[in-house]
């Protein structure tokens, strides 16, 4: 009897220690993720001010929103998000025009 209650112990602690290794294992091997803006014609200067919104999913269960700004592409901010129930997503990417301090309306989107 004490043999075995001392085999459920080493396997149930092989078992934390594996599941340990994995979460570890997947938090230090995630990959990083490159933004690169390249001007294909026209005047960078033109589009300061703008920002660029991409959303990703995946199974609709996972959120990634990236937002940068459209002269700074090194500046992106990502926004992870888990929905526990499902979300229902569309797959498009928005250009957000600022407008001045003074005006009270909303930002237009433009989707791209």
């Amino acid at each position: 009897m004490k043999k075995r209650l001392i085999f459920y112990v080493v396997l149930a602690l092989i078992a934390v220690m594996a599941l340990s290794g994995a979460a570890l294992a997947g938090f230090l091997i995630q990959d990083d993720i490159t933004i690169e803006a390249h001007t294909l014609s026209g005047d960078v200067s033109a589009a300061k001010g703008l920002t660029l919104t991409v959303y990703a999913q995946r199974n609709s269960y996972l959120t990634w929103d990236t937002t940068f700004p459209a002269t700074a592409a090194f500046q992106a901010v990502t926004d992870f998000t888990y929905h526990p129930n499902g979300v229902s997503f569309s797959q498009d990417a928005y250009l957000h025009f600022p407008l001045p301090a003074s005006t009270a309306q909303p930002a237009p989107r433009w989707r791209i």
